[in-house]
């Protein structure tokens, strides 16, 4: 209860400027709203970090608008409620007009990434459930989260390392991430997808439960292999920062980056440079906030690879501060020529196929989709 009461005055709090300490910046707009993860999440947290920092630096006011899923972050976005999103990997998704992008209200969007730190996903499950391995979950409850691809195709890339799918397992759908922890804590669910930063995680880990993660050794050759037809853009990296996790206890889970700050491609050069000037001018007033903030130093949660092409504005900045190389702009320019190509095959598609029912229309792009990508 005091934990949420804290949480309660920390989101009031976010609605005022700092401006007893703060200096005034002609270039940042004087109020901001950034949609985020639900509140519990560490893409929230983080969100929160960055504002406050952000606010005691200049002279602006941010708000947070939080959801519970991947489609309400960039729903936000794309309608212009919010001038950034903090996405995870439906950021990916969205791009490739793949899951829940690939139905007629969506497509291949054409996103950009401003910055995204470096980042860890896995699988949790109480410390007291029995499960000790992936292979452990066959027959469990393990959560999906409505309207949310990011979370569970990773969930299902991890289950590939031991050959389950949704079909192995006891699928219980929840229509936010924040719920699926807190079921995890009352018994009512056996493992869930999440980042091991995330507050909810924390409460799990103190409560007498306790929490595990299942590991994914990085020495799984084949295991990697089956999750990467899945999730491409994730790799074995070795955590020591999260809930239950230390130098001493360590394990290996799936990197990849976490939050995306992500705007759409039409977003101002201007905006974009001054935004990112402003994250990474205002660095020290958040990087102690909590024990990841330090990854959102510029030279850490910068460049390339990503989920999604960069922004030129952000481009821009990086080049000033001799962040941006050769190889970027390579993969960079790579990265654009697939999104177009995936934009025109849509917008040639959409015209002759609107008359397909939902099921049908989906599945005729993803054919359509692959044969662009092959034939380019």
């Amino acid at each position: 209860m005091i934990y949420l009461i804290k949480i309660y005055f920390l989101l009031i709090a976010f609605t005022f400027s700092f401006s007893f300490v703060a200096v005034s910046n002609d270039n940042l707009p004087k109020t901001m709203v950034w949609s985020v993860y639900d509140i519990g999440a560490s893409g929230y947290n983080e969100a929160s970090a960055l504002a406050e920092g952000m606010m005691k630096k200049y002279d602006v006011r941010v708000r947070l608008l939080p959801s519970g899923t991947s489609i309400g972050r960039l729903l936000a976005l794309k309608r212009k409620r919010v001038s950034v999103s903090f996405l995870g990997t439906e950021a990916y998704f969205a791009s490739e007009g793949l899951y829940d992008f690939s139905s007629k209200k969506w497509g291949p969007q054409d996103l950009r990434l401003i910055i995204g730190r470096p980042n860890t996903f896995g699988i949790a499950v109480p410390g007291d459930a029995g499960i000790d391995t992936i292979a452990d979950l066959k027959g469990k409850r393990v959560a999906y989260v409505t309207a949310n691809p990011s979370l569970n195709v990773k969930v299902l890339g991890i289950m590939a390392f031991e050959n389950l799918t949704w079909d192995d397992v006891k699928k219980v759908i929840y229509p936010g991430f924040g719920p699926t922890i807190k079921a995890l804590q009352s018994g009512r669910l056996d493992a869930a997808g999440a980042v091991p930063t995330g507050s909810a995680v924390y409460e799990l880990a103190a409560s007498n439960k306790g929490i595990k993660w299942l590991e994914m050794p990085k020495n799984n050759i084949k295991g990697w292999e089956k999750l990467n037809k899945l999730v491409p853009f994730m790799k074995p990296q070795k955590e020591i920062i999260g809930a239950g996790l230390n130098e001493n206890n360590p394990t290996y889970i799936g990197g990849y980056n976490y939050p995306n700050l992500t705007v759409y491609a039409d977003a101002s050069e201007d905006d974009v440079y001054n935004f990112m000037k402003a994250i990474d001018e205002s660095y020290n007033f958040y990087k102690d906030i909590s024990s990841v903030m330090f990854k959102w130093k510029l030279k850490l949660s910068s460049g390339t690879p990503a989920e999604i092409p960069i922004h030129k504005g952000a481009i821009k900045y990086l080049k000033e501060k001799n962040l941006w190389s050769d190889e970027d702009e390579i993969w960079n320019n790579a990265r654009l020529n697939r999104l177009n190509i995936l934009i025109a095959a849509w917008q040639k598609f959409t015209k002759n196929n609107n008359h397909l029912n939902d099921e049908e229309f989906k599945n005729k792009w993803l054919k359509v989709r692959e044969l662009a990508l092959v034939k380019n």
